[in-house]
């Protein structure tokens, strides 16, 4: 069932109630321009779209989808004639197993990825048996698979956590694999790479997804046979990394087989031109992570081909270069060269410019 709401309670309700239901959320995010929605829709087909007054209003044609608005008089009445009692399996079209899919996320806006059950209870059960919660977190619920296993934990266990990762295996960090799931760093024949060498990363264990939504042949291509376990699946993540030697992997870039779409080298020609040094510097930084000739000042990091590794990557090269740590989560919020300019500013003063500074 398709979940096209604001942040909010209501759309925290919608996804229990489908989840209760037994079935699967496909979260819209109703802020994306309607040219990006109607392809998610159509590939996806949900069998129903739950949205309110407001943002029905604002969505493309769901293509013959029933709608329920929830914030109508209809389905309040409707709603006010049920039972508040938990559903049963009996209650359910079918039983509901681990192995049944939870959601399904849009993360490049054509391609589908089926997360099941089973990988988001894996990741609650790490989350709560680790004690990982930021209390000064927010929960946002849109229409990432960050932020439907961050709105999950709260409601079942009362913590916040605080975390990022791959649609296509739930939440795994950038440190170490959490629970049930295991990282590998190999090269190009399936082989581990020594300690500090750059292969690409696999992933396999219970938090893998079923693999893309009507897809079949990119699932085959990218859920692979996992040669160290007998019948286990691995996710060839197509990301560059390497093991430090404290145990922690350090991501290193997208390899050349990409899941991802190729970032738009020419998104950013329109940008504003960087007016300080230190702007200049940032700039060449974000065009050197996202492998891009130019970035303005207020281009998005995102809408550029970023995602959550190359953020902790860009992060970890402003960590280097300027020596404060930008909270991803604030990057997050705006992830510009003008809102990181800021913040080295509120940071450090102006003066800050590169290493230079630092050894002062």
């Amino acid at each position: 069932m398709a979940i096209a709401l604001p942040p909010g309670e209501l759309a925290v309700v919608a996804s229990l109630g489908v989840l209760k239901a037994g079935a699967a959320c496909l979260p819209v995010d109703p802020e994306q321009p309607a040219e990006r929605v109607a392809p998610v829709l159509a590939d996806a087909r949900p069998v129903l779209l739950l949205t309110d007054t407001a943002t029905g209003a604002g969505l493309p044609a769901a293509g013959g989808t029933p709608v329920v608005v929830l914030d109508g008089p209809e389905t309040r009445d409707a709603l006010a004639g049920l039972p508040d009692t938990v559903l049963s399996d009996g209650e359910r079209v079918a039983a509901l197993l681990p192995a049944h899919p939870a959601y399904v996320i849009y993360s490049d806006g054509s391609t589908g990825v089926t997360v099941t059950h089973g990988s988001v209870v894996n990741y609650r059960a790490w989350a709560r048996g680790t004690g990982r919660s930021d209390v000064d977190g927010t929960v946002p619920v849109g229409a990432s698979g960050l932020s439907v296993s961050a709105v999950l934990p709260p409601l079942l266990g009362g913590e916040v956590d605080g975390g990022y990762g791959l649609a296509e295996c739930a939440a795994v960090p950038a440190g170490r694999p959490i629970w049930n799931t295991r990282m590998f760093v190999l090269d190009e024949r399936l082989r581990p790479v020594p300690v500090g060498v750059t292969g690409e990363l696999y992933v396999a264990g219970a938090g893998l997804a079923r693999g893309y939504h009507g897809r079949p042949a990119l699932t085959a291509e990218r859920f692979v046979a996992c040669p160290f376990g007998a019948g286990e699946r691995m996710y060839r993540t197509g990301e560059l990394a390497r093991w430090r030697p404290d145990g922690n992997l350090e991501p290193r870039g997208r390899s050349d087989g990409r899941a991802l779409p190729e970032p738009d080298s020419a998104a950013p020609a329109g940008g504003r031109e960087p007016a300080s040094p230190r702007e200049e510097l940032l700039c060449e930084l974000f065009a050197q992570v996202l492998g891009v000739d130019r970035v303005g000042v207020d281009d998005s990091f995102f809408d550029l081909g970023g995602h959550s590794l190359l953020a902790a990557v860009l992060i970890a090269k402003l960590t280097e270069r300027f020596g404060v740590e930008l909270p991803l989560k604030r990057f997050f919020g705006d992830p510009s060269v003008s809102a990181v300019d800021e913040f080295l500013r509120e940071s450090s003063g102006d003066a800050l410019v590169g290493p230079a500074a630092m050894a002062e």
